[in-house]
């Protein structure tokens, strides 16, 4: 399985956050919302509430600043807040499977440390991020074991992608199994290869978007209306609001269909399927489960193909549609959303080798199939 957990380490130095290299950021996932860092080297307490004290350790930097209520960039995003009793901005930032982060919006001086062109560091002042102490991870059980820091990557302007005015970025999930980080690749030094799918102007503030037209297993495309994965704008109570779409996100850990699109999906992979033993009793987490290793599953069970346009497509097999979960189980790696939700949302184990683009100038998300541990 992909870790969640894994994403970029922050140091101490000289009241500094120091932050791995930009080319290639040492991930093994990405957030699409804030920028939230943890420092490594301070001693981290935590109460009942399982809130850290001092989580940054900010009484060690001179450069750290809390963002006030009044003050302009308490604005630049959605899920930025006014807390009344103290006047400082607080952000919160969650997912669609329970895994969030909250607490003070800040700036700070980071340093980023080129790695592999040893061009040395690079100090950027003023930079927001999201001083998270109250953190769940969902992975965990609910525990708190989050990781020690999430970059942010949407388009709206208090994310990292957008503070450093960068007109896009691409990433390639190496394999779950693979003991290989996965690069992130951040403005001119993005690949923008392959097919190329656009991105919308639809949807919730800061999500990617694309145009979902058929969800394939085999040569068949489900049996959905035309309209299942348009976003629409709809009247709800005394106001308007997005509602459905099929965004894609570099942290979800599963992909996230409505409950009635997983059962079609998983009745379809059922037919198709041959000679593996299914489980009569799915886990919590998982619709279908059968008793097999991975390379049996890839070669008894058809592949899933999420095609966005007549060229624009990517096909998931094996590794990038199921998963194993012990006990000699793979699971289909497709769950549904919670009761309340009703956008899809492309995970990241379906994205495992694949390299992918957001041209954010130019406005779309490109796919190519390659060997991410290569790059």
């Amino acid at each position: 399985m992909v870790n969640l957990s894994m994403s970029r380490y922050s140091y101490l130095n000289g009241g500094d956050a120091i932050a791995p290299a930009l080319h290639p950021p040492q991930l093994g996932a990405l957030w699409t919302q804030q920028v939230k860092l943890f420092s490594s080297s301070v001693s981290l307490a935590r109460d009942a509430t399982l809130k850290l004290v001092d989580p940054f350790g900010t009484r060690n930097s001179a450069t750290y600043e809390k963002i006030r209520c009044n003050q302009d960039e308490c604005n630049y995003s959605t899920g930025l807040y006014c807390m009344e009793e103290d006047h400082f901005c607080n952000y919160v930032v969650a997912y669609g499977d329970g895994t969030y982060s909250t607490d003070y919006l800040a700036a700070e001086t980071l340093t980023f440390i080129d790695q592999e062109f040893k061009a040395g560091k690079v100090s950027l002042s003023n930079m927001l991020f999201g001083c998270g102490a109250y953190n769940v991870d969902s992975l965990e059980g609910g525990c708190y074991y989050p990781p020690p820091g999430m970059v942010g990557l949407n388009n709206q302007k208090s994310s990292l992608i957008s503070q450093l005015d960068f007109e896009g970025f691409s990433y390639c999930f190496t394999p779950s199994e693979a003991d290989v980080d996965t690069p992130l690749y951040l403005g001119a030094l993005a690949r923008y290869d392959g097919a190329r799918a656009p991105i919308l102007s639809v949807g919730l503030p800061g999500r990617y978007y694309l145009d979902l037209q058929c969800i394939s297993v085999g040569d068949q495309c489900l049996p959905l209306a035309p309209e299942t994965f348009n976003a629409t704008y709809v009247r709800r109570g005394d106001r308007m609001e997005w509602r459905g779409g099929f965004m894609i996100d570099s942290g979800i850990t599963y992909t996230l269909l409505i409950p009635v699109v997983v059962q079609i999906l998983k009745e379809t992979v059922i037919q198709k399927t041959k000679c593996l033993r299914q489980m009569s009793e799915t886990t919590r987490t998982f619709q279908l489960c059968y008793r097999a290793t991975l390379a049996k599953i890839e070669q008894k069970t058809p592949s899933i193909t999420f095609q966005f346009s007549q060229v624009a497509s990517f096909v998931a097999s094996g590794s990038n549609s199921w998963v194993p979960v012990g006990l000699g189980l793979a699971c289909l790696a497709i769950i549904p959303t919670g009761t309340s939700s009703d956008v899809y949302i492309l995970g990241n184990v379906q994205q495992q080798n694949i390299n992918v683009d957001y041209n954010l100038k130019e406005g779309f998300v490109s796919f190519k199939s390659m060997d991410c541990t290569k790059l």
